[in-house]
């Protein structure tokens, strides 16, 4: 008889490998039950072109896809039934289980995640273009769902893009309330200083107050671009920009307030990152500057005269040279 230790060692030597198969006939069954019914362009499935044009951006940008936009544009309508079922998909706790046991091992391989899907479904519906709208009612119905954190953001972006505006702005309103924040940081790029600023600023004065940082952040950055339209805010926004002090996650909040309420930014910004006083000379550096750079002055003096502790830090070249275009100094 062998030991123990030699038994368990022949035993996973068996076993492994019938594990990777059983993993891999996993896979390809499937995949094939998932993609079988796809449309195809000169002999590529919907997924497979999706696939590559992702590849293709991440390499080259918009431009680099156009192979891909032009196979999902072809498809046409006949992609819409596929495409809806990615936006749909969602992970099984079968497939998480799988993904954990793949990231204990390289012997085997990463299940196709529901996220991934969910994305390339949304490139995908951009490419189809104006025959999307078609899927209207079926993404509305994808978003009501609730089936994931990505699937609803999925369908809420797919339908900002395709949707008429009675049907948008009423999905933009409840998307405020969604139990997701990256859908409530969705819905907030829609509100631009174009938009009715006394509909846009409340909206962004509650998101200030939103459980997640990340929402009131943006809510803040959003609030800076309607200047003195948002001066309702100002209440709102001062204790957070006050909690910046010591915590640069609130940064967001004092900038706004710099920019719309200086006055008070001056009674409150008084230490910590950003205060009235830098901000201050911040913005009369960049004037003196840019004026140097008009006129063929000096700018590496116009920044020793604005930024004196800057430039006698031993870093000041790498710090801070190269973030204003100067050249580095003789020494």
């Amino acid at each position: 008889m062998f030991p123990i230790r030699i038994r368990m060692k022949i035993r996973l030597t068996i076993i492994a490998p019938l594990l990777v198969l059983a993993v891999a006939l996993t896979v390809a069954v499937v995949n094939y039950v998932k993609y079988r019914h796809e449309p195809e362009y000169h002999g590529k499935q919907l997924s497979v072109w999706l696939t590559e044009g992702a590849i293709a951006w991440s390499e080259g940008g918009d431009e680099a896809t156009g192979p891909a936009k032009e196979a999902v544009r072809h498809m046409g309508t006949n992609a819409l039934p596929a495409l809806l079922r990615m936006v749909r998909a969602a992970n099984s706790p079968f497939t998480l289980k799988w993904q954990a046991l793949a990231n204990k091992t390289r012997f085997i391989p990463s299940p196709n995640l529901a996220e991934n899907e969910n994305s390339l479904a949304w490139q995908g519906f951009k490419w189809v273009g104006a025959d999307a709208t078609n899927a209207i009612p079926a993404l509305i119905d994808i978003y009501h769902q609730n089936l994931s954190p990505t699937s609803q953001h999925a369908a809420f972006g797919i339908l900002l893009e395709i949707a008429p505006k009675p049907e948008l702005t009423a999905l933009v309103k409840e998307a405020f309330t969604n139990r997701y924040d990256v859908v409530r940081m969705h819905a907030m790029w829609e509100l631009t200083p174009t938009n009715q600023p006394e509909i846009s600023v409340p909206i962004l004065i509650t998101c200030l107050s939103d459980p997640s940082r990340r929402v009131q952040t943006l809510a803040a950055s959003k609030l800076r671009q309607f200047g003195t339209n948002a001066l309702s805010a100002v209440p709102a926004l001062v204790p957070l920009a006050v909690r910046g002090t010591t915590n640069s996650f609130y940064n967001s909040a004092r900038v706004a307030l710099l920019h719309i309420d200086p006055a008070t930014a001056a009674k409150v910004l008084t230490n910590g990152f950003w205060t009235y006083a830098q901000f201050t000379n911040e913005q009369a550096f960049y004037k003196a500057r840019d004026e140097a750079r008009t006129n063929g002055g000096d700018v590496e003096a116009v920044f020793r005269k604005f930024h004196p502790a800057d430039t006698n830090d031993s870093d000041f070249d790498t710090k801070f040279r190269k973030a204003y275009g100067m050249p580095p100094p003789n020494r």
